[in-house]
Parts: structure tokens; sequence; C-alpha cells
């Protein structure tokens, strides 16, 4: 019952391939992108409560 209720094992790998199939825009759920160099501020903002949804892009 972790994750909400999700049955990891059964549901996980077709709730990945929803986004995969244009099923659901993951987009509105981004609220910042960063790159890999700035890991660090993401967890500090992820602390404070100002970002739990962050990108890291590697470029």
């Amino acid at each position: 019952m972790a994750c909400g209720g999700v049955e990891g094992c059964v549901r996980l790998p077709g709730l990945l391939e929803d986004p995969v199939r244009g099923q659901i825009d993951l987009v509105p759920f981004v609220k910042r992108t960063m790159g890999l160099e700035d890991i660090n501020k993401t967890f500090e903002l992820m602390r404070e409560g100002k970002s739990i949804r962050t990108v890291i892009h590697i470029d």
C-alpha cells in the first residue's frame, strides 16, 4: 500500500507506458528543470518545500 495503494509490480509498468503512448501529459506536473550540476540546489528546494517536481536534465 505504499505509493498511494498502487501495486508496483502489477501497475507500475503500465503507468510508465501511458506517457509514452500520449495518454498522460507530464508537462503540467513539472515545476522546474535544472541541470545535473544543480542537483544539490534541487535537494535544498525539496527540503524547504519549494519544489517537489523538478526534472534533472543532463546536457
